[in-house]
């Protein structure tokens, strides 16, 4: 499995460990900050509302 510190935010991949995925509204965009087992971040960035529903089918079930 890859390690989650060498991947860049625009190569996201579904197998890796992402254990919360949380969402924010922030005016018209939307704050997406992904965690892995133990708290670190794996990647915290702003999306359109277009690229929020791509995240979400790029990812396996998790809590949201």
């Amino acid at each position: 499995m890859p390690d989650w510190r060498d991947v860049a935010p625009e190569k996201e991949k579904p197998m890796i460990n992402i254990h919360i995925l949380a969402i924010a509204l922030v005016n018209r965009s939307f704050q997406v900050c992904a965690t892995v087992p133990g708290g670190a971040v794996l990647f915290n960035r702003m999306v359109s509302r277009a690229k929020l529903e791509k995240v979400l089918r790029e990812q396996a079930p998790r809590i949201v």
